[in-house]
């Protein structure tokens, strides 16, 4: 069973890794294995994810937006709304 992350970074952009075993790469090259998800109203500046995985977050405007289209196949999901 493989997990994912995601983070927002100290210049509010947004961040996905899937850790599954086909992504497992060395330490040293951890940070090719993040991918940047770029939220088009701005960026985030918080971010919180469920144990049943639904992902919330507030952009800068303060609009607080959810993660749509998670799935097992599509772990990044589709859009925000």
């Amino acid at each position: 069973m493989s997990h994912v992350t995601w983070g927002v970074d100290t210049n509010n952009q947004l961040w996905f890794h899937d850790d599954g075993e086909e992504n497992k790469i060395p330490p040293d090259e951890k940070l090719d294995f993040w991918i940047h998800n770029p939220y088009s109203e701005g960026e985030m500046i918080d971010l919180d994810v469920g144990r049943d995985g639904v992902v919330w977050g507030c952009d800068e405007n303060g609009v607080a937006v959810m993660r749509e289209g998670i799935t097992a196949d599509e772990k990044n999901g589709l859009n925000w709304v």
